[in-house]
């Protein structure tokens, strides 16, 4: 009831609504699973019951294939019920864009860990692994040991900004020994809560920290209004230019 109360359309269709629920119960997810995946589908005039059904047979499939076990896939959807509506050449791309980054066994390890890795736009994910890798300076073992992918790329920059500011944190080169890395754990920079973060890591009360968090929002909005001025008048210079040539081409 509580999906057929949000999403009433569904009612023009019971049959098919029937045969769709018994489908995935009987790919052993839980009731609240199963609802919660009906609830993010975007049934339109493009995508029906029929083809619904067949991309989640095709999706389940696929996530086996790829090396996933049944227990994986009910936690994957738990917990990011989008993969099922992920077809499958997205999902081999994004498996082969990670294998480029870790080891096949440690990639299989990263999409257990943070499934939303599969239907998030690539790009974003590999941002995140850049700054944690190049900017932060951790490797790929201590990345593993995080939920790096499931946080926004901006709470991983407020807190490491943040450590930077404060003395807290120094950029380790390649070649010093990592044994001898200052900074805190990268599960303790991005996985903690804001009160532990601030309390055991910046020395400073929540409040504080909080008011912190107020000014970066305010930092970003600067830099993004700066970059959208610096586009303009990069645009304007190349428009200057075309002008310029097209004139000195008529008087040729």
């Amino acid at each position: 009831m509580e999906v057929l109360a949000k999403r009433l359309h569904l009612l023009d269709e019971p049959e098919s609504l029937s045969q769709l629920t018994e489908s995935l119960l009987l790919h052993g997810l839980k009731h609240e699973v199963v609802i919660d995946i009906l609830n993010h589908i975007p049934f339109n005039d493009n995508i029906s019951f029929a083809n619904v059904q067949l991309l989640i047979e095709e999706s389940l499939q696929h996530l086996r294939i790829m090396g996933f076990t049944e227990r994986d896939v009910t936690t994957f959807l738990t917990s990011d019920s989008r993969i099922l509506l992920t077809n499958s050449a997205t999902r081999t791309l994004v498996f082969a864009n990670l294998k480029g980054l870790f080891t096949t066994e440690d990639a299989l390890h990263v999409l257990k860990k943070c499934p939303n890795v599969l239907s998030d736009p690539w790009r974003e994910t590999n941002e995140k692994f850049d700054y944690a890798y190049f900017t932060m300076g951790y490797k790929q073992r201590n990345i593993l040991k995080t939920q790096l992918f499931q946080h926004s790329l901006h709470h991983t920059q407020d807190r490491h900004i943040f450590l930077v500011r404060a003395g807290l944190f120094v950029y380790v080169k390649e070649k010093d020994d990592p044994k001898l890395n200052p900074n805190p754990a990268l599960h303790d920079v991005i996985d903690t809560t804001n009160k532990y973060f601030a309390t055991y890591l910046g020395n400073i009360s929540l409040e504080e920290y909080n008011t912190y968090l107020k000014m970066r929002e305010i930092e970003r909005e600067e830099e993004e209004e700066f970059s959208d001025e610096s586009d303009d008048e990069e645009e304007d210079k190349q428009h200057s230019l075309k002008q310029f040539k097209k004139r000195k081409e008529k008087k040729k």
